[in-house]
């Protein structure tokens, strides 16, 4: 993984940057293509993570709701 945690805009940017920099010739690719899949899977796990605790906080609320309403 990297240094920092990067945002998907951040992941993206160095994508676009580096694709267009040479004409679309990218030095040293298969470094360059594993690093953004790192990243990229970095990045989806973080979101899942957070999907799951707003899954998990909805959830309570729904039921909080519920209740209130019987």
């Amino acid at each position: 993984m990297s240094e920092k945690e990067k945002s998907i805009f951040e992941i993206l940017g160095e994508i676009q940057s580096e694709s267009t920099q040479w004409g679309g010739i990218i030095k040293k690719p298969e470094k360059k293509f594993n690093q953004w899949e790192r990243d990229l899977q970095a990045w989806e796990k973080r979101m899942n993570g957070r999907m799951n605790k707003m899954d998990t906080f909805l959830t309570k609320q729904m039921r909080k709701m519920e209740d209130f309403f019987e």
